[in-house]
C-alpha cells in the first residue's frame, strides 16, 4: 500500500487533503470545546456579579436602617420601626 502512495501523485494529494481535513476538524472541535468553557465561565461571572450587586444593595439598605436608628438614639424623632426584621440584610 505504501508503494502505491509513494509512486502515485494522486494518492499523495488525496492523503495530504485528508490530513488537512482531519486537522481542520480537530481544530474546530478544540475551538468549540474551549468556546463553551469560556461561555460557561462568563455566565458564572455574571451570576457572581449579580449576587455582589444584590449584597451591595442590601448593605446600603442596612446602613440607611442603622442611620435611622442612630438618629433616634441621638435625640431625633422616633422613626417608624417595627422590629429588627425591617432591615433587609437580616
Amino acid at each position: 500500500m505504501f508503494k502505491k502512495i509513494k509512486g502515485s501523485m494522486f494518492a499523495k494529494f488525496v492523503l495530504s487533503f485528508l490530513v488537512i481535513i482531519v486537522l481542520f476538524a480537530v481544530g474546530s472541535y478544540v475551538q468549540h470545546y474551549y468556546s463553551q468553557q469560556v461561555i460557561e465561565m462568563e455566565e458564572e461571572i455574571a451570576e457572581m456579579n449579580e449576587f455582589q450587586l444584590q449584597l451591595a444593595n442590601l448593605e446600603i439598605d442596612h446602613h440607611l436602617w442603622m442611620i435611622s436608628l442612630y438618629d433616634m438614639f441621638v435625640g431625633g424623632a422616633a422613626p417608624e420601626l417595627g422590629d429588627h426584621t425591617e432591615c433587609n440584610l437580616g
